[in-house]
C-alpha cells in the first residue's frame, strides 16, 4: 500500500508542476523511506507519526528528507488515507488547558491543524504563566497584553488573528465555564474578530460558473466525483466538511431533498436539490463511487481501502477545477455565489444564515456587501 501512496503523490507533483529537481530529490528519499519502513516492520498507523518521522531523518540525513515525508503524508491525508498530517506531537497541557481543548472539540467544527494551532497557543501562555511566576487566577489585562505582544511579534497578520482568536476564547472559558477569572478578559482584547472580515466575499459570476462546469472531464477517474462536489458547494452553499460529511442516507432521490445534520449552528437542515445537482449526485453514485467502500459515507477516496473524503481534499479537487476554468478561488467562493443567488431571489439576511448554517447573524450580515444592488436597497432604500 505504501509503494502505491508513494507513487501516486510522486505521479500528483509532477501533475502539480513540481520542478524536476524537486522531484527527483523527493523519489530518492521517499525510496529510502519505504525501506525504513520496511526494515522497521511498521503497520500503517505507525508509519505517519512524528517518532516515526525523527527516526527516518536521523538515519538517512538528507536534508530534503522530512519535507519529502511531510508532503507525502499531507497528500494522503487530503486524499482521506491517514488521520492527519504529521505534526510535532505537543507537550501536554496542564487539565484545565486540556479541558477547554475537548470543549473546543465539542463546540466548533474545525479540523486537526486548527486544533494544532489551539494547542500551541495554550502552550506558549502556560510558559508564559510559568515564567512570570502567576496562575491563571492572577492573569489580568496586563499580562494579557503582555503575552500577546511577546508572542505576535514574529508572526505574520493572519496568524496574530488567530493568536488572539484562540486567546479570546480560553479567557471567556475561564470566566464563563469554570468561573476561575472574576471577570471576562476576552472582552478586552484589542483587535476585534471583525478585522478577519474585512474583505468582501468573493463569488462567481454566471459566465465563470458555465466554464467551470464546462471544465470538468466526467471521464477523468474524478471527474463525476468533482462535479457532484461543485453541485453541492454551488447549489446548496456547502462548506468543505459538510460536502464530506454528506451519506446516502442523507439523500431523498424520491423527495428531491438532502439532510445536512452537522452544521455549524448546530440546527440540521433539509434542503431541496436542484434537478442539475440530483443528476450529478445520481451519475457520480452510478459509475464513479466503489459499489462497497464499507461505509454510507458519499464521496469516497479513489484508492483502497476508499475511506470518506477528508476537507482538504474537497478543497483542493475544487482548486484545480477553478484553474483547469482558468480561474483565480477556491471551493468558498461556490458558497459565496451561493449566497448571492439567494440575495438576487429577494432572501433576507436571517433566511440566509439559516440556509448557509451561520451561527451568528454577523456573519451573514457580510454578504450584504457582495450584492451592489441590494446594499444599495438596505442603506437607501432605493428601487433599482
Amino acid at each position: 500500500m505504501l509503494s502505491k501512496a508513494i507513487a501516486d503523490y510522486l505521479e500528483w507533483m509532477i501533475s502539480a508542476g513540481y520542478a524536476d529537481s524537486t522531484w527527483n530529490n523527493y523519489q530518492r528519499a521517499l525510496d529510502r523511506f519505504e525501506q525504513f519502513v520496511q526494515d522497521e516492520q511498521l503497520v500503517w498507523d505507525d508509519i505517519f507519526t512524528w517518532k516515526t518521522l525523527q527516526g527516518f531523518c536521523a538515519q538517512v540525513k538528507m536534508h530534503y528528507a522530512g519535507h519529502a515525508v511531510r508532503g507525502l503524508a499531507r497528500y494522503l491525508f487530503g486524499q482521506g488515507l491517514i488521520k492527519s498530517p504529521i505534526y510535532k506531537e505537543p507537550p501536554p497541557l496542564p487539565e484545565v488547558f486540556e479541558d477547554y481543548v475537548r470543549f473546543y472539540k465539542q463546540t466548533r467544527q474545525v479540523g486537526y491543524l486548527q486544533i494544532y494551532r489551539v494547542r500551541s497557543t495554550l502552550s506558549a501562555l502556560k510558559d508564559y504563566l510559568q515564567d512570570q511566576g502567576i496562575g491563571l487566577k492572577d492573569f489580568d489585562v496586563f499580562h494579557m497584553d503582555s503575552f500577546l505582544a511577546k508572542r505576535n511579534a514574529s508572526y505574520a497578520p493572519e496568524t496574530r488573528i488567530n493568536q488572539r482568536s484562540v486567546l479570546r476564547g480560553f479567557l471567556r472559558y475561564l470566566y464563563q465555564e469554570r468561573g476561575i477569572l472574576g471577570q471576562d478578559l476576552s472582552a478586552l482584547i484589542q483587535g476585534p474578530p471583525a478585522y478577519a472580515q474585512s474583505s468582501p466575499p468573493k463569488f462567481l459570476t454566471p459566465d465563470q460558473i458555465q466554464k467551470l462546469f464546462q471544465s470538468i472531464d466526467v471521464l477523468h477517474p474524478k471527474g463525476l466525483r468533482t462535479r457532484a462536489m461543485i453541485h453541492l458547494a454551488f447549489s446548496l452553499g456547502l462548506r468543505p466538511k459538510e460536502i464530506c460529511q454528506v451519506s446516502l442516507d442523507d439523500i431523498s432521490f424520491p423527495q428531491k431533498e438532502i439532510r445536512i445534520p452537522d452544521r455549524k449552528n448546530d440546527i440540521p437542515a433539509i434542503l431541496p436539490l436542484s434537478r442539475p445537482t440530483i443528476k450529478a449526485l445520481a451519475a457520480y453514485i452510478a459509475w464513479d463511487r466503489p459499489k462497497d467502500p464499507g461505509h454510507r459515507v458519499l464521496l469516497c477516496s479513489t484508492h483502497p481501502p476508499y475511506g470518506p473524503l477528508a476537507p482538504m481534499t474537497v478543497s483542493l479537487d475544487i482548486r484545480k477545477s477553478f484553474q483547469k476554468a482558468g480561474i483565480k478561488g477556491s471551493a468558498y467562493w461556490l458558497r459565496h455565489t451561493y449566497a448571492q443567488n439567494l440575495l438576487q431571489t429577494g432572501a433576507s439576511i436571517f433566511e440566509i444564515k439559516e440556509m448557509l448554517g451561520h451561527d451568528i447573524i454577523k456573519t451573514s450580515r457580510k454578504y450584504l456587501s457582495v450584492h451592489t444592488k441590494l446594499m444599495r436597497e438596505v442603506l437607501f432604500d432605493e428601487e433599482i
